[in-house]
């Protein structure tokens, strides 16, 4: 992109502004620059749904149905994937609800960012792959178990508290 833009930039901050600036704002931007800005979450984003900064291990999204909990972790995910990520963990109460909310839902993995860039599903191996090679394991905390062995870059926990033994996962 040939702009830099502010961080502080984000679609609750222009809605703010008068119509007349975002219309003059928008209309300097280049084909290019709006497929980008189409697809960068941080831009869509809401403060509280973007990570927090510096050295955690634990990231808990706690709000009520369409608080955007699963875009927000989806977009965590594909931001990592896109850092250097190989091996994620997706994690959700059963099979089905890694499948048709954290992977193929309309907010799942395979429905956020760039087409050419989203993960395609292998319901056979229980996984998505990104064409650049990482891979999404999908677990259900019904089979806490499957966890063990398997080293992992990072994990995703969805819905979390609706799993039935909250202590095995």
């Amino acid at each position: 992109m040939k702009k830099t833009l502010s961080p502080s930039l984000n679609a609750g901050s222009l809605a703010s502004l008068p119509k007349a600036t975002v219309k003059a704002f928008l209309e300097t931007l280049s084909a290019e620059e709006v497929r980008f800005l189409a697809d960068w979450w941080p831009f869509w984003a809401r403060p509280d749904q973007l990570p927090p900064h510096g050295d955690w291990t634990t990231w808990l999204l706690l709000g009520g149905r369409g608080a955007g909990k699963t875009r927000a972790g989806a977009e965590w995910v594909r931001g990592v994937v896109e850092g250097g990520a190989q091996r994620i963990a997706l994690v959700a109460p059963t099979f089905n609800d890694v499948r048709e909310v954290m992977i193929e839902g309309p907010s799942g993995l395979m429905n956020i960012g760039p087409e050419a860039g989203r993960p395609r599903y292998e319901a056979s191996r229980k996984r998505v792959v990104w064409p650049g090679g990482a891979v999404g394991y999908a677990f259900s905390a019904e089979d806490a178990d499957g966890l063990r062995g398997p080293q992992f870059d990072f994990a995703w926990g969805d819905e979390v508290g609706a799993a039935e033994d909250l202590h095995g996962v």
